[in-house]
C-alpha cells in the first residue's frame, strides 16, 4: 500500500514537472528509473559468498564484488538481474562445484549485492561484463537471468566479447520500450513525460530506443543457446520468449508453467546444468 502511493505521488510530481521543465523531469525520472532497492543481504547468503574467493574490481569509479569458486578449465560466469545478486545463483554453483573441471564466476552488478554504486543502467552493465569476460579468454557458458540477460545482449552486439561456447538466457525482457512501459503504468506518467524519460534514455545509452531491443540485439546472434521462459511470467511476456527465439535460431525453448519470472525449481536448474554439460 505504501508503495504503490508512493509511485502514484512521484508519478504526479513527475507529471506536473514536466508541464514547466520537461528537461528536468525527464533526468529526475530517469535516475528514478535506474535507482535499484537495494536488498538486505541476509547472514545465510553472506555464509554462502563467503565459500567463494572473493574479490573487489574498480569500475567507472565504484568497487564491484566479484566471486570465484573452483579453478578448472571449463568457465562459467553467472550474471543475476534486477535488485538480485550473485546469491541468486546458489543452487546452480552448489552442484557444478563438485565437478573440478569447472571455474565459476559472479560478480554483482553496480547498485546491487555487495558492489557500489547506486545508478544502474544496461550500458553500464554490458560495459562492465565486457570489462570483466575480458580477462577470463575463453568462456565455456554464460548463465544469466532477465535484465542480465538482457545486458548480455546489448554487450555482444555492443562489444567484442570473448569465445563464448555456450549461452543460456532466462526470462530475458524484450527491449528498454518493456521498462518505460512497466514505469508508465506504476506511475501512471502522461504521454509527454514518458517522452521526456525516452530522450534522457536514449541521450545515455547513445541508441535510439528501437536499437535496445532483441531483435535487434540479437540479429546476429550464432552462440547454441537454451532460452527458459514461464508462460505465466507476470513481469516479462513470455512472447519475448519467442520473438527472441526468433532471432537466435540456434537456441532451444524451454517453457515452464507456474514458475513466474524468477523460475526457481529444480528442473530449471537440471536442465541449466545438463545443458552447460
Amino acid at each position: 500500500m505504501t508503495e504503490r502511493f508512493f509511485y502514484r505521488g512521484l508519478g504526479i510530481f513527475l507529471n506536473t514537472l514536466n508541464s514547466v521543465a520537461p528537461s528536468k523531469s525527464g533526468k529526475l525520472g530517469f535516475k528514478f528509473f535506474c535507482s535499484p532497492s537495494r536488498r538486505k543481504i541476509t547472514k545465510s547468503q553472506y555464509a554462502f559468498l563467503r565459500t567463494a574467493e572473493e574479490t573487489d574490481l574498480k569500475f567507472n569509479g565504484k568497487l564491484i564484488r566479484h566471486y570465484r569458486w573452483g579453478n578448472g578449465p571449463k568457465k562459467i560466469v553467472f550474471l543475476h538481474g534486477w535488485q538480485s545478486s550473485s546469491f541468486r545463483w546458489k543452487q546452480y554453483i552448489e552442484l557444478l562445484s563438485e565437478d573440478p573441471a569447472y571455474t565459476l564466476l559472479a560478480f554483482d552488478a553496480p547498485a546491487h549485492g555487495q558492489s557500489g554504486g547506486k545508478l544502474f543502467t544496461v550500458p553500464a552493465y554490458a560495459s562492465l561484463i565486457n570489462k570483466v569476460l575480458e580477462g577470463y579468454g575463453p568462456i565455456h557458458a554464460v548463465v544469466s537471468h532477465s535484465i542480465g540477460s538482457f545486458s548480455f545482449f546489448y554487450a555482444q552486439a555492443k562489444h567484442k566479447l570473448p569465445v563464448i561456447n555456450k549461452l543460456i538466457a532466462l526470462s530475458t525482457p524484450g527491449s528498454a520500450t518493456e521498462f518505460i512501459g512497466f514505469y508508465k503504468n506504476s506511475l501512471k506518467l502522461n504521454s509527454e513525460t514518458v517522452k521526456s524519460i525516452t530522450e534522457e534514455f536514449q541521450n545515455v545509452a547513445g541508441d535510439d530506443l528501437d536499437k535496445i531491443s532483441l531483435p535487434y540485439l540479437a540479429k546476429n546472434l550464432s552462440i547454441p543457446g537454451l532460452i527458459v521462459h514461464d508462460q505465466k511470467d507476470g513481469l516479462t511476456d513470455f512472447s519475448n520468449a519467442r520473438l527472441l527465439n526468433q532471432h537466435w535460431p540456434q537456441a532451444e525453448l524451454m517453457t515452464t508453467t507456474g514458475l513466474g519470472h524468477r523460475l526457481r525449481s529444480p528442473e530449471v536448474v537440471k536442465a541449466v546444468i545438463d545443458f552447460i554439460k
